[in-house]
């Protein structure tokens, strides 16, 4: 056994297994290696190798099967398309989506001054801190485009949410009916 000179570990093999060092191979003088009697045969190159069948040995699942002259690549890719059903469409009607229904309730505009999340620095104007210079917690405003009057804005027959007209809802993505 020797030691490895780069992490004094006691190394056997010719890598060290902790830092990876490799040793230099030492050469030992080939010894001549007699051949074992019937395990090694030498087969010529030239001619087909023999083949033994083995009596005992159980056959396999596939027959030997004879090859067709007139194989064509149409039979190889046959595919059952056929004999599957069509899906109807709009998907399925007892599936639960797992989505809640909106709450009517929405969160009122922060009108007087905001704490900061950050470093609780109260502050009433602005849009950043200036204190630790983070984005405060400003609710939007309520846009003037939502302040339209209620009889322009439709209901929505799947979720309940209250819409602008048009070809889908905004809150569920439903296809809103048409008043044409």
């Amino acid at each position: 056994m020797q030691l490895c000179p780069v992490c004094e570990t006691p190394v056997v093999a010719r890598l060290c297994e902790v830092c990876g060092h490799e040793f230099p191979g030492t050469h030992a003088p080939e010894v001549p290696v007699a051949p074992l009697v019937d395990l090694e045969v030498a087969t010529p190159a030239d001619t087909p190798t023999a083949v033994v069948l083995l009596p005992d040995l159980e056959p396999t699942r596939f027959a030997a099967a004879a090859v067709a002259e007139d194989w064509s690549e149409v039979e190889w890719e046959r595919s059952q398309v056929a004999g599957v059903p069509d899906v109807a469409p709009g998907g399925l009607a007892d599936l639960d989506s797992g989505r809640e229904r909106p709450s009517p309730e929405r969160t009122a505009p922060s009108v007087g001054p905001v704490t900061c999340r950050y470093c609780r620095n109260v502050q009433a104007s602005g849009l950043l801190c200036e204190r630790c210079g983070l984005r405060l917690p400003w609710s939007p405003r309520p846009a003037l485009a939502a302040r339209v009057e209620a009889e322009s804005l439709v209901r929505c027959p799947q979720c309940g949410e209250r819409t602008f007209p048009r070809e889908r809802c905004a809150g569920c993505g439903a296809v809103l009916a048409s008043e044409a």
